[in-house]
């Protein structure tokens, strides 16, 4: 398992790596060489172009049921 984080805003100190970290996902290969520092947690991937993930919640106590979290704040 590895950590990547697609929002520099999170992390310090991102730098180049010696080697790359190639990860095969649902779009296929990424070739991933930058590293940065995650507080509190420490050395993570750093992928810019990466998608990242999203927040669902189920409330049965509400109409809605599932809501999904978007990265601007809003709900779906």
């Amino acid at each position: 398992m590895v950590d990547v984080f697609s929002n520099e805003k999170l992390l310090t100190n991102i730098n180049d790596t010696i080697r790359n970290l190639i990860l095969h996902c649902n779009a296929g290969k990424a070739i991933i060489s930058n590293k940065g520092d995650l507080m509190g947690y420490g050395t993570v991937w750093f992928y810019p172009d990466g998608i990242p993930k999203i927040r669902v919640t189920y409330n049965s106590t509400l109409g809605e049921g599932f809501l999904v979290f978007k990265a601007d704040g809003t709900t779906q």
